[in-house]
């Protein structure tokens, strides 16, 4: 194989492997872009539900009048040994 020959087929690998090179950055940004997104929408639904709760919790409490009081809507209690938020 002369060196020409040997040039060719050396630019030949060197092209190819910069495509999948490029191919399989892309597919990671891709992802990564789509898991971002897909992640963010999860944390969406989620406190939007717990609004609703909050909302329909709130609501129930000022229904049943004096004696009753809605302290805020994430506060933290501990008992004993354990808190909640």
């Amino acid at each position: 194989m002369s060196k020409l020959e040997k040039n060719i087929d050396l630019d030949f690998y060197n092209k190819i492997a910069e495509l999948l090179k490029n191919a399989r950055k892309t597919v990671v940004q891709t992802v990564n872009k789509t898991m971002v997104y897909t992640y963010f929408e999860v944390g969406k639904i989620i406190v939007e539900e717990e609004q609703k709760i909050i909302d329909k919790l709130e609501h129930f409490l000022l229904e049943l009048g004096k004696g009753f009081t809605f302290v805020g809507r994430q506060v933290r209690f501990t008992f004993g040994d354990f808190t909640y938020f």
